[in-house]
């Protein structure tokens, strides 16, 4: 009894050099990234200190007629508290909602009963 040989498929899959060739921006852009990880890493925990920092604003504690009042040196940051939020927790869903006094269905409709034609540009 023979024994069966199993061909291996010859065809789909990736294939080395297949697809289009990478544009020398798209090059320059992934080593540009290289070298900003490479630069980043090491400061990482630093970095993320500071964008914190900037998130929460920097405080002082003032006396104030005998009791204590935080007053703030540097505002909060908007920006810096919602990048933290996003790239942590993911951003929020956005919903878009119609506050009009037409619909597009009603839009359609009428269109379609006048057999009036939208104009081209």
């Amino acid at each position: 009894m023979e024994s069966a040989v199993l061909k291996k498929n010859t065809w789909g899959g990736a294939r080395a050099g297949a697809g289009a060739p990478m544009s020398p921006r798209t090059l320059e852009t992934q080593k540009m990234r290289e070298l900003m990880l490479k630069q980043l890493k090491p400061r990482a925990k630093e970095l993320f200190d500071a964008l914190i920092d900037s998130a929460i604003g920097l405080r002082v504690v003032k006396e104030v007629d005998g009791g204590e009042e935080f007053v703030y040196s540097k505002a909060p940051d908007v920006n810096a508290a919602r990048l933290l939020l996003e790239h942590t927790v993911g951003k929020p869903k956005e919903t878009v909602q119609h506050q009009g006094g037409l619909s597009v269905l009603a839009l359609i409709r009428s269109l379609n009963e006048s057999n009036a034609s939208i104009p081209e540009e």
